[in-house]
């Protein structure tokens, strides 16, 4: 009783995920934002530490100061990405 208990529950997850596929358009999907530290920034923008500050200065990068480390918001950094591309 217990097995077929748990195969129709796995049934039913199956069809809900189905579902749920269907009726969330992937373009709609809105993630949370990541914080990315410095030296991934650097990397994924192929800028200096001082192109990055140069940023943060022009408001075209948002950062904040997590103890004595600087974190980038990851859509800001791809941003950058997409318009030096």
């Amino acid at each position: 009783m217990k097995e077929l208990l748990q195969q129709i529950l796995g049934v039913l997850l199956e069809i809900l995920s189905q579902q749920k596929l269907q009726l969330i358009p992937i373009d709609n999907f809105i993630r949370p934002d990541n914080w990315i530290d410095q030296r991934t920034a650097m990397h994924m923008t192929m800028r200096s530490e001082r192109q990055l500050f140069r940023y943060v200065k022009n408001g075209n990068l948002i950062t904040k100061k997590i103890g004595n480390s600087n974190v980038y918001l990851e859509s800001s950094i791809l941003n950058i990405v997409n318009k030096t591309a």
